[in-house]
């Protein structure tokens, strides 16, 4: 009885969901329970190598963003971008299906717990490969 009425809050939480990002709804409180793992923000650091420009796709409140390149955030949620401290990366209320960004212009494109977000993960991979010069 209790998965029956989880699933239904889940899916009532889905239809409300519809037209807006998720994070809208259940990100309040995100930047005050989100702590960034110190292994997975090693793990980005070496992924990104030398790029010096970083476009981060789903930035959230940006609890992994590099704070040593020139960085500029995407996120969908209006929710997420105003719990974003003030001295962060510049950010662009845009979804990743749909990036407003010329191609090439950024020498990386970084994507952190995120993907499973997107409504068209394939459509935003492909958006994440025309932006980016050299890795995402």
């Amino acid at each position: 009885m209790v998965f029956l009425r989880k699933a239904i809050e889940g899916a009532r939480l889905l239809d409300a969901c519809a037209d807006r990002p998720v994070y809208d709804l259940i990100g309040t409180d995100y930047a005050q329970r989100r702590r960034s793992d110190p292994r997975i923000a090693d793990a980005i650091e070496s992924a990104l190598g030398d790029a010096v420009s970083v476009l981060n796709v789903g930035a959230g409140s940006g609890s992994y963003e590099p704070v040593d390149r020139q960085v500029v955030a995407v996120e969908p949620s209006s929710v997420m971008l105003a719990q974003r401290p003030r001295a962060s990366a510049p950010v662009l209320q845009a979804q990743a299906e749909a990036l407003p960004i010329t191609d090439t212009a950024f020498e990386a494109v970084l994507c952190v717990l995120t993907l499973h977000h997107w409504t068209d993960w394939l459509r935003g991979l492909r958006e994440c490969v025309r932006v980016a010069r050299d890795r995402v």
